[in-house]
């Protein structure tokens, strides 16, 4: 045997059909010195298989797949096995705690054959007559044994402060991992079918549409496009969908014409037809299975298409009346259609759920394709991962107390992801301007912790535009929100040119504009970097929580950022109805335009809204 040190022990996964190759192929890696698990067989065993599979690959430290003329897709127990560790590959966030997967193709595996996720790790070739280990195979082992985690250092700011993660902001997207894979759970098949089943029961429920809600500002935008998008990208939704490849649209956001939307979002991601071809198609409301009908044969086999709408509620609050019914149109019928591989992921505030009645055709589909998943607050223990690990990665040192500071004064807060991650950001560029690599508490607790920090960095920035420029901001921040009676208030979104004249016009608005979408920011007075109380759609030197628009009739749009400094309050008030001269509450006070501002007028609305909502 060779002198090889002994590790943890090796997970190999086989068709039965390569049986006799894989016998040979366990002996070769035992001769080696590894340890191969041998139980296969008998997790295959009983109802509870799918626990015992996971128990066993929770228990090994490398994963070999053989690869024969079968392929992946089509071997149930296999693809199960594959699920699984990818799901241990995937999931963890420390780099030594994952999984390593080493296909092996025999001489009659096709290489094109296998998942597209699969195809990303290279892959050696074995024949079973050959005396030793696949090429490199005995070196990659042993190295997995001694890997030790060397997190790669973060490029850029290492918090998103109120701007939303991204799909390449996955890297430092914490504390939402166990929510990511719940919700994953509902798309595809409802209970993933035991491997051993020939046939799938028609009684299965298989979902094309999920939807994720909770309250504004818990973070659905990011779960979505940094949690969940690089796990389906990854494969991770491969067993439970029956897809591998996926063509994953950009976000869309519906706005006032959400047909239009659709049709710019499909023309970047099907260039074989530009925007208006799209659009022409999309429009014609004789025919609601034009979607369905445009994608099947831009599909290859075996290809599914995402699309994901964000902010769902915009159907209800902007869009126009036509341009809503034909999107239900569009949507239900590709989601009900089995020849039309179309996924839906949407996200929407639960304040809106009771509104699908204005959506006919999604309404009937609602309790049979789509499944549901509501985003819970934050845990604590989600707070400190997303407080630690990116510093972590950044190489930051953090104060004794105050992560457990953050979690205390985040406790209870629906909205506390921004508010962190506001506070963090604002952490890291006080430390960044004195040249520190430590996140102070001492500078935290100066500034009132999580909720102060955002406020009093709202009220340097306006106060900074003078008399005159703090009274127009807030002419721009009260046009750009759109107040409900109910308590529903919603953002919306203008065009610059009218943003800037609701700001009092001319160069002085334009001011305004720029130094609220953080475009201008007058340093001093511990301000530190840009705050958006406003946000541009198109920026790219520092991403808003808005999707890019490339569009030429909105790539200039703004809209204020309902998570910002005090979004979380207004949005909790019931009752509300502009006056003249403010907000009126339904108590007696009154809550003057000027008093937004101020970090103890924020406190005194929060009281005020929730007296109201008694």
């Amino acid at each position: 045997m060779a002198d090889s040190p002994q590790i943890a022990q090796i997970f190999l996964s086989y068709s039965r059909t390569d049986k006799e190759a894989a016998k040979t192929l366990r002996e070769r890696l035992e001769q080696a010195g590894f340890s191969v698990f041998r139980d296969e067989e008998s997790i295959r065993i009983g109802d509870n298989w799918l626990k015992s599979l996971q128990d066993a690959v929770q228990g090994c430290a490398a994963f070999v797949l053989l690869v024969g003329r079968d392929g992946v897709q089509q071997q149930r127990w296999v693809g199960a096995e594959v699920e699984v560790a990818l799901s241990r590959k995937l999931s963890p966030h420390d780099d030594h705690e994952r999984l390593p997967i080493f296909p092996v193709l025999l001489p009659e595996g096709v290489f094109e054959d296998l998942p597209v996720f699969l195809r990303q790790i290279q892959a050696s070739v074995w024949h079973p007559d050959s005396c030793d280990l696949p090429s490199g195979l005995r070196e990659a082992l042993q190295a997995r044994q001694g890997l030790q985690p060397t997190p790669t250092l973060l490029k850029g700011d290492p918090y998103r402060g109120l701007s939303y993660f991204r799909r390449e902001d996955a890297d430092r997207f914490f504390g939402r991992h166990e929510e990511v894979l719940h919700a994953l759970q509902k798309l595809g098949y409802a209970d993933v079918p035991k491997p051993e089943t020939s046939a799938i029961p028609s009684t299965s429920v298989y979902y094309y549409w999920l939807q994720i809600h909770a309250a504004s500002g818990a973070g659905k935008s990011s779960l979505v496009r940094a949690g969940m998008l690089p796990k389906i990208e990854q494969g991770l939704l491969w067993r439970r969908t029956g897809y591998a490849d996926w063509k994953i649209l950009k976000p869309l956001i519906p706005g006032e014409k959400p047909v239009e939307m659709l049709a710019e979002k499909l023309a970047k991601a099907f260039p074989q037809k530009d925007m208006d071809d799209w659009l022409g198609k999309l429009s014609q409301a004789d025919k609601p299975a034009a979607l369905a009908h445009a994608l099947r044969p831009l599909l290859p086999a075996g290809s599914a298409v995402l699309l994901v709408v964000d902010q769902f509620e915009e159907l209800f609050t902007l869009a126009e009346e036509s341009e809503r019914r034909q999107f239900d149109r569009l949507l239900a019928t590709a989601l009900a259609d089995p020849d039309c591989p179309l996924f839906l992921i949407s996200t929407i505030r639960s304040d809106f759920l009771d509104r699908f009645e204005y959506l006919p055709e999604l309404l009937k589909l609602y309790n049979t394709l789509k499944g549901d998943y509501l985003l819970p607050t934050m845990t604590e223990a989600g707070l400190r991962e997303l407080i630690v690990y990116p510093a972590r990665l950044a190489g930051l040192q953090v104060d004794d107390g105050l992560v457990e500071a953050m979690v205390r004064d985040a406790r209870g807060e629906p909205g506390a992801l921004p508010l962190v991650e506001s506070a963090l950001a604002e952490l890291w560029n006080e430390a960044q301007t004195y040249g520190s690599q430590r996140l102070s508490r001492a500078y935290y607790e100066q500034n009132n912790g999580v909720v102060g920090m955002l406020a009093q960095r709202a009220d340097a920035l306006i106060g900074s535009l003078g008399e005159r420029g703090r009274k127009q901001a807030l002419d721009l921040l009260l046009a750009l929100t759109r107040i409900n009676e109910g308590g529903r208030h919603t953002r919306r979104r203008l065009l610059r040119a009218d943003a800037v004249h609701e700001a009092g016009g001319g160069k002085q608005g334009e001011k305004v504009v720029q130094v609220l979408a953080g475009e201008r920011v007058r340093q001093g007075c511990g301000q530190v970097g840009p705050l958006r109380l406003i946000v541009t759609d198109g920026e790219t030197l520092a991403p808003a929580p808005l999707p890019e628009v490339e569009g030429s009739k909105r790539v200039a749009s703004l809209s204020w950022c309902t998570k910002c400094w005090c979004a979380p309050v207004t949005v909790r008030m019931r009752k509300v109805v502009p006056s003249v001269t403010g907000l009126r509450c339904s108590t007696t006070c009154l809550i003057t335009v000027t008093a937004i501002t101020s970090a103890s007028s924020c406190r005194w609305m929060r009281n005020a809204g929730r007296n109201a909502s008694g």
